[in-house]
């Protein structure tokens, strides 16, 4: 412990670089804490001048600096831009941290802000008044168990009882030693320093601590969370037995305790134990309704007082409230939507194409400065029709994320910015050879395709972007040399968009999310890190891969001019971003996306299942650098809505992909006639790059119509081979399947899907799915979007299956028959 300026005790490492510095500057005396703020701000910080000029203002030097906490900053940005805000909180408590300081939060602060009486706003500096007033030392308490009811009692006699708002959300170690710290019950339980030293009175209130805490947000425990808050104690409070943390009793003595198991184990937690969380939950909740409106109540309240005026930021009124932005970057166009937040309604949007380049038969590329140029435009038509609906772009909207096709593999120039070759997209299969060349380095000779499945969750396919990222060094000179030189980057689609939005040479963030990480085969699965076993296998040098972050939070501030200063706050693999969108937030919920391809994903919750039926494990979405990571089982078809495109282009049968439902049902039947689109190979579950397409069942009668109709179908019956290994894999059978995607447009192929699948398909009248899902996390990261209990869902129209199981099975039976006429088929002599 040491004590500065004799009035308040900070906890600092002696050997801490930053603990000395500050300890220097504070030697120095007041005369030079405003110049060394400078240097802290810039240099350390890394905030900007408007940040450091807003701190001068209100005359905040390193001594008020050591004393501020979380509702500080929130005073000193009050009606200033939540970007720099959100940037300057980050940095701070990152450097309190660093140097030992407690990060607690201060109750009279937020007193202070909602009484007349304590905080007068024609104060002069009122912020730098408060932080002068030094609080009381920390005093180390080990109180008797029932001295420690009795102040309890009478902390809510006085009407003094913490209010759990001011501290961050959802809980993460940090915060629930905040927490702690801020009462004396919480300082006694830290005092102890390990579980197995809590007596029961403690553990009594430890729980009630927890459960308080919970309820100022929730009114139900889930297990997910359950889960967290067994990890948080355990990682803050160490066991002897770190496998099983015990919680007696909740707030309501009378209740019955239970067992809450860490995640330690393997990530589960009895159901007894959940029923009781829940129970506790409702009962507290009651007890609290009964006396006064909760704090939750409150803000709900508020919120609806705000939306009835429309809300404002400094006084400027926000005519669709705060908006969230959504870059969709697809295979076949870009769009750029904006949503009001929380209600999902979409304000405006432009969508533009982009050109595919197919160099060579199996070839697709794309140009990156083409993607890059048509997201600006989609960005600046959309602001445009913004500002026409009476909208201002600068004030309304919060934050922005990001969603993109996956796996397509991007490398360029760090010094200029330029791509050192176009853009190497998903379908391409010029990497078969590659793919073989690998496999003759598995041990002992087995090329076994699985290989690395156990680290990465994927086999080793030319569908992920690491085989890509090895060709592209094997046989493209201007990228070997710029490895060489220490110049080049490699990113999916996010990355590149990310890198040059906040920007690009000029200090981009090289980021990536876990989501798009786990499908490059570059990242373990478990520890959602870089794994050096697979960056060896591949031959790929660390300093080239982007840093991998979570799926909701501040990567940083954009450059970009219609959108400068806005936090770019979200990203998801476009995926697991109509995951997200179609709220499949819970183990066992499932969706499909029928576009270019079809993918299917299905939630498996903090658990990793591992298929045997030829699925992929995947990380669906992390919530927040802290949160847990959620996983999820996926299927992909390589050829869904593009079997539409070769109709019209090739054969010419169709004049547009929307002609395709006409043409459908121009016959009664399919004809007996089966399409294999097996242009560039089988995905899942076959995994078999010689597959090629076939058309079976042709006869002098065929026509047109049943040619497009087992076109359609062949996506749905896809749909069955993946749904029926899931089946498998997760021991659960669906019963439902959410869709969404350009082509569920198509009534009809959606009733067939439900016929051939032998379950109800579910349409979202709301089809912008997969832009939502990456609004929605944005959103959440700078606090204005409650994914988990606000809920978008809107009505759906169902698809019954209306045909015999006997029937079903019989064309299953002869799709599966064109299939064998598929597989191997280019290995053929």
């Amino acid at each position: 412990m040491v004590e500065m300026n004799g009035n308040m005790l900070v906890k600092c490492e002696p050997n801490n670089e930053e603990a000395e510095l500050l300890n220097s500057l504070v030697a120095n005396g007041d005369d030079h804490l405003q110049q060394d703020l400078r240097f802290l701000c810039l240099c350390k910080l890394k905030v900007s001048e408007d940040t450091l000029t807003l701190l001068e203002a209100q005359q905040i030097d390193i001594d008020c600096l050591r004393k501020m906490r979380i509702e500080d900053v929130d005073v000193l940005f009050d009606g200033k831009p939540l970007g720099p805000k959100i940037i300057f909180r980050e940095a701070f408590l990152e450097w309190r941290e660093e140097i030992g300081l407690p990060c607690k939060s201060i109750r009279s602060l937020s007193c202070l802000k909602r009484s007349c009486n304590s905080y007068d706003p024609q104060m002069e500096n009122p912020l730098k008044y408060h932080l002068q007033t030094p609080p009381q030392p920390w005093d180390d308490f080990s109180l008797q168990p029932q001295a420690l009811l009795q102040e309890r009692e009478v902390a809510q006699q006085d009407n003094l009882a913490i209010s759990y708002r001011s501290f961050q959300w959802p809980m993460t170690p940090s915060t629930l030693k905040d927490v702690l710290n801020s009462t004396p019950m919480g300082r006694s339980i830290m005092a102890m320093g390990c579980l197995g030293g809590l007596g029961k009175s403690l553990q009594y209130q430890l729980t009630a601590i927890i459960i308080d805490y919970h309820m100022e947000y929730e009114a139900k425990i889930t297990t997910p969370q359950l889960e967290n808050y067994a990890y948080c104690i355990t990682t803050l409070l160490p066991h002897e037995n770190s496998l099983t943390y015990h919680i007696p009793r909740g707030p309501n003595r009378r209740n019955p305790g239970g067992s809450l198991y860490s995640r330690f184990i393997n990530q589960k937690i009895s159901k007894k134990a959940l029923a009781i969380g829940n129970s506790i939950a409702t009962t507290y909740l009651r007890s609290r309704i009964l006396c006064q409106p909760t704090t939750r109540e409150l803000c709900t309240q508020q919120q609806r007082q705000r939306n009835a005026v429309m809300s404002s930021v400094g006084g400027v009124s926000k005519k669709f409230g705060d908006l969230v932005g959504s870059i969709d970057e697809g295979t076949s166009s870009a769009r750029f939507l904006l949503f009001r937040a929380e209600t999902a309604e979409v304000v405006c949007f432009h969508q533009k194409e982009i050109r595919l380049i197919c160099p060579q038969e199996g070839w697709v590329e794309q140009d990156p400065n083409e993607i890059l140029a048509v997201v600006y435009e989609c960005i600046e038509r959309t602001l445009e029709k913004l500002r026409e609906l009476g909208g201002n772009p600068e004030t309304d909207i919060v934050a922005i994320g990001v969603t993109n096709q996956r796996e397509t593999t991007i490398v360029w120039d760090r010094t200029t910015g330029e791509p050192l070759y176009n853009a190497i997209v998903w379908q391409d299969m010029r990497t078969s050879s590659t793919v073989d060349q690998l496999l003759e380095t598995v041990p002992n000779k087995t090329k076994n395709k699985n290989y690395l499945k156990p680290l990465c969750g994927l086999p080793l396919s030319p569908y992920f972007s690491a085989v890509k990222l090895r060709w592209l060094i094997d046989n493209v000179p201007k990228v070997k040399a710029a490895i060489r030189g220490g110049n080049c980057l490699f990113g999916t689609v996010d990355t590149w968009l990310i890198w040059n939005l906040t920007g690009g040479p000029d200090g981009g963030a090289h980021v990536t999310d876990v989501s798009n990480a786990s499908r490059t085969m570059l990242m373990n699965i478990e520890t959602l890190e870089y794994d050096n076993v697979l960056k060896k296998f591949f031959g790929v040098p660390a300093e080239i891969l982007p840093q991998i972050r979570s799926s909701s939070e501040v990567y940083g501030l954009i450059k970009f001019k219609p959108l400068r200063d806005i936090p770019l706050a979200g990203c998801l693999g476009d995926q697991q971003s109509a995951l997200v969108g179609q709220e499949c937030l819970t183990r066992g919920r499932a969706k499909a996306t029928y576009g270019t391809g079809c993918f299917l994903l299905y939630n498996t919750g903090t658990a990793m299942i591992d298929s045997y039926h030829g699925l992929i494990s995947t990380v669906a979405y992390q919530m927040g650098p802290d949160a847990l990571p959620v996983y999820a089982l996926e299927g992909s078809v390589a050829v869904a809505g593009a079997a539409l495109g070769w109709l019209r282009d090739n054969l010419n049968l169709l004049a547009g992909a929307s002609e395709s439902e006409t043409a459908a049902l121009e016959v009664e039947n399919n004809g007996d006639v089966y399409f294999v689109p097996a242009f560039s190979g089988l995905y899942a579950p076959y995994w078999d790059p010689e597959a090629r397409g076939v058309i079976c069942g042709i006869t002098e009668d065929t026509q047109r119509g049943h040619i497009v109709r087992a076109a359609l179908e062949a996506v749905c019956f896809q749909v069955r081979d993946i749904l029926d290994a899931m089946n498998n894999d997760s021991g659960t059978p669906l019963l439902k399947l959410k869709v969404d995607g350009g082509m569920t447009a198509n009534a009809t192929m959606m009733q067939w899907q439900a016929d051939l699948i032998g379950l109800d398909v579910l349409k979202p009248k709301f089809v912008e799915t997969t832009a939502l899902g990456a609004a929605m996390v944005a959103g959440r990261a700078v606090g204005k979007w409650d994914i988990e209990n606000v809920s978008v869902e809107s009505d759906s129209t169902v698809y019954k299956p209306q045909i015999s199981e006997n029937e079903r099975d019989v064309r299953y039976k002869r799709w599966k028959m064109a299939i064998e006429r598929s597989v191997g088929w280019d290995k053929c002599p």
